[in-house]
């Protein structure tokens, strides 16, 4: 889990919404998790805000593992 508790997992924008996903659970903008407030939702961050400060939670993007033990195709 991330340093504040909290896990951006995924964004979804459309031309009627923005959601965040967090923690497992679907927000919008002005929703409340736990003794948070999402204040922002773009494309790959979400902006928190709490009594402490704001936290700005971030997608990681997922590395892909690539065997490298295939045999290359010759090159002609």
């Amino acid at each position: 889990m991330g340093q504040h508790g909290m896990v951006l997992q995924s964004v979804l924008i459309s031309p009627q919404r923005r959601l965040a996903v967090i923690n497992g659970r679907t927000l919008a903008v002005g929703e409340r998790i736990g003794d948070a407030t999402v204040a922002a939702i773009w494309s790959h961050e979400v902006i928190i805000k709490r009594t402490s400060g704001d936290v700005t939670l971030r997608l990681v993007p997922r590395y892909v593992s690539r065997s490298t033990s295939a045999t290359p195709k010759p090159e002609n």
